[in-house]
């Protein structure tokens, strides 16, 4: 199709879509990480200044392979967080909790900007943005 919907009428438009819809038929990927785990990851407070406390669950198939990963902009690796046996990790049945204090992996203050915390394990990998503002 050459030409954008905007030149269709609205009833028009609902019906191609259909028809288009119908002829493409079902497509999907069978993901079975979406299917058989419930995994979330959030940072708070974001934007943050000083600190901010990364949040995660998990279940047995992800286990003790994660690994939390900060990048800044550049894709550059600042630091590497880790997730488990840590003193900075408090878990609470299958949710944790790790602080990261916006240094790198020598303790230099990382400068302002955005960062990326990549948590990747065997079969999974989750990126979120980070805002630190010094």
């Amino acid at each position: 199709m050459g030409f954008p919907l905007y030149f269709f009428y609205e009833d028009e438009v609902n019906d191609f879509l259909i028809q288009l819809l119908y002829e493409i038929g079902e497509t999907s990927i069978d993901d079975p990480m979406t299917e058989t785990e419930e995994f979330f990851i959030n940072v708070y407070p974001n934007p943050f200044n000083s600190s901010t406390t990364i949040s995660f669950n998990f279940t047995s198939k992800i286990g003790e392979n994660a690994e939390i990963s900060i990048y800044n902009l550049k894709g550059q690796k600042v630091r590497v967080l880790e997730c488990f046996n840590s003193v900075d990790t408090k878990a609470t049945e299958s949710l944790h909790h790790i602080n990261w204090n916006g240094r790198d992996e020598n303790g230099n203050h990382t400068a302002s900007g955005i960062y990326f915390l990549k948590f990747r394990t065997n079969d999974f990998i989750s990126v979120k943005k980070m805002l630190l503002i010094r």
